[in-house]
């Protein structure tokens, strides 16, 4: 499979079950460099591969695995990055998940023209009939929909004026929805990314910055 990659522009991510730093554990048994965890930089080496999230955040202390029972912390998910291509690398981030043990990666970096992106299509999303706002606004349009065609007189294309005008308000509605939740989710996001830089870096067990960081990750 390598032969028949361009190894100039690559990202290899997944869980690694190793560190590669020091920096990278906290509690448990002391670091140390294993074989596997030797084969890891071999092969980085060799690929011209680089830990994007330690070139973009060199000096900070977070994990995405944790054992509470060995009271163990490690960053063993990580982004190994082409270098020709490094410099595209914008933000790579360790986010709160759904998963016990687990926290998730994220990586946001810029593609210079190789990708065109189409219009996209567009799918009603049936949760939305669940959404009292949502059912209010097509209610309350309804009747203006009617009165706005109320001289077509031919009902299937009065239908299709009918279908047209709530598909452009559904896409609006759904639309804003969306982007307050993503002003939502990045606020808590930082929030918890604030949470968890505090609690590596303190040398000293502090139960309120605990619960004050699960809190935020339910609300997540």
């Amino acid at each position: 499979m390598i032969s028949k990659t361009d190894i100039t522009k690559m990202i290899i991510t997944g869980d690694w079950h190793g560190s590669l730093f020091p920096k990278d554990k906290f509690g448990g048994l002391r670091w140390k460099e294993t074989n596997y965890r030797n084969s890891i930089i071999d092969l980085m080496e060799e690929l011209d591969l680089v830990d994007i999230y330690r070139k973009l955040h060199p000096n900070t202390k977070a994990f995405t695995y944790e054992s509470k029972s060995l009271k163990l912390k490690s960053r063993i998910d990580y982004f190994l990055f082409s270098n020709t291509i490094a410099v595209r690398a914008k933000r790579a981030e360790i986010r709160s998940s759904i998963a016990p043990d687990h926290k998730a990666i994220f990586l946001s970096f810029e593609i210079q023209g190789e990708f065109k992106r189409g219009p996209g299509s567009w799918k009603f999303n049936n949760q939305l009939l669940e959404d009292q706002d949502y059912i209010n606004l097509i209610n309350t349009s309804y009747n203006k929909i009617l009165d706005k065609y109320k001289d077509v007189r031919s009902e299937k294309l009065l239908w299709e004026m009918i279908k047209m005008e709530i598909r452009s308000k559904t896409i609006q509605y759904s639309k804003n929805k969306r982007l307050v939740l993503k002003r939502n989710e990045i606020e808590l996001q930082e929030r918890i990314q604030k949470l968890d830089q505090q609690i590596c870096n303190n040398q000293y067990f502090n139960q309120n910055l605990l619960n004050n960081y699960e809190l935020t990750k339910k609300e997540l």
